[in-house]
This record gives structure tokens, C-alpha cells and sequence, in this order.
């Protein structure tokens, strides 16, 4: 039986001392398959690390697609270490569940966030790759018990949000985005901002021009929330 596993090169996450990178698994599972923790987000306390991830099922295919069965669903799971990534639980948790997989339908967001708090983490999901639409989950207790989904602006042609934020103050916040092109395809990276906890978000700038062909779609701010 087949069996996929993500794999993180950690380097002295705990220690901060020079040493040769490790190679940990995080996730194995008959049949599965164990990827895309870049759209769903990593978050750091010291020494806990949270990571979100799909597990979809493997069916193998063209060696230039992603070798899973597109008929079955992506599942959302989330990975945490308690020791700087030596070791790893891997938890299901209900509350990151899409609606079409059970989840609570989305609501507008009614109270801004505070992403000063301590274990606040925010993860933005599309459900379409090309048009979205996109949500917003956010937690306050290092991903534990999340709050969500909420729904998130469109900008007009479509958002696929993957998760990547820089926090600016307790109520402002950058997030880079993926927005549809002319025709409705992935993608254009975008900058968005918000200055009030969420409720409102504007358009910061297009990075770069519109491509004419498919190619990277995700921005990568290198971002680091820790609080």
C-alpha cells in the first residue's frame, strides 16, 4: 500500500545552535497523502510549533501533476511539536472542516481581532484555486479551538487565499494573496491590508504584472507570527 509523508529539515528550532539539519516526519498514512502545509500556514510559540496541512488520497498520475485521487477530498489536519520539532502529534480538528465536508456555513466577522493575542493564529483557505471563494479561520489558544469560518472579500475577480500575514499592530495586518486573472484563472499575487481587526480589508498593490501564462501564484513574505 502506498503511503506519502511530509517531511520538515529542522535546524536547532530549539536550541538556535549551528547543527546539521534533521529530516522528522510529520505524517504517514496508508494511501494518503500528506501535503500543501504552505496554503494552510506555520505558526511558532517558542518551542510549540502548530503546521496546517491537507490529507488528500493518493492515485498515481502524470509525474508533472500532484499524485492525488481529485474525487476524493482534502482533509484538513494540523501538525503540532512541543519540543521546537523533534517530535509531532497530528490532530483532525472539526472546527477547520469547509462546509462541504461538514463544517459551519461562513458568517460575516462581527468583532475585529486582536492579532496581539497570545496564541492568535489566522489561516485563510480557498475553496477554489482559480475564483476561491476564500475564508478566514482565526484561534486564540495556538490552534486548539478555532473561531470561523468567516467570509473574506473577493476583490472583484476572485481570491485563492493561502495563508501568509505579517501582523503590524494588535488591529492591522498585510496579507498576500492570490488573485483570478482576466480570466479567471490562478493566479496574480496580490497585498491586502486591514486596520481594523479584520472587518474591512483594502487593496494594497498587484504584485507585479498580470502573467500570460500560468506560473508562481503564491507570494512569499517569509512571513514569522510569534507572540
Amino acid at each position: 500500500m502506498t503511503r506519502l509523508l511530509i517531511s520538515f529539515a529542522l535546524l536547532a528550532l530549539a536550541s538556535g545552535a549551528a547543527e546539521f539539519p534533521t529530516n522528522v516526519i510529520v505524517y504517514r498514512e496508508p494511501g494518503r497523502l500528506g501535503g500543501w502545509p504552505a496554503n494552510h500556514g506555520i505558526w511558532s510559540w517558542g518551542n510549540e510549533i502548530l503546521v496546517g496541512f491537507s490529507a488528500a488520497y493518493h492515485k498515481v498520475n502524470e509525474a508533472n501533476r500532484h499524485q492525488q485521487d481529485h474525487n476524493k477530498p482534502e482533509e484538513p489536519r494540523l501538525a503540532r511539536s512541543l519540543d521546537g520539532g523533534r517530535t509531532w502529534t497530528v490532530e483532525a480538528n472539526p472546527d477547520l472542516l469547509p462546509p462541504a465536508q461538514g463544517g459551519r456555513e461562513p458568517a460575516d466577522l462581527k468583532e475585529p481581532m486582536d492579532f496581539s493575542r497570545p496564541g492568535f493564529a489566522m489561516t485563510l483557505r480557498f475553496l477554489d484555486n482559480n475564483t476561491g471563494p476564500s475564508l478566514l479561520w482565526f484561534t486564540c489558544d495556538k490552534g486548539r479551538r478555532w473561531q470561523g469560518p468567516f467570509r473574506f472579500p473577493q476583490f472583484g475577480k476572485g481570491i485563492a487565499a493561502r495563508t501568509d500575514y505579517i501582523v503590524e499592530s494588535n488591529r492591522s495586518a498585510l496579507a498576500f494573496l492570490t488573485q483570478a486573472k482576466d480570466n479567471g484563472r490562478e493566479g496574480r499575487p496580490i497585498c491586502v491590508r486591514t486596520t481594523n481587526g479584520g472587518l474591512t480589508w483594502t487593496l494594497v498593490s498587484s504584485i507585479g504584472d498580470e502573467p500570460p501564462v500560468f506560473q508562481s501564484c503564491r507570494p512569499a513574505s517569509a512571513c514569522r507570527t510569534e507572540h
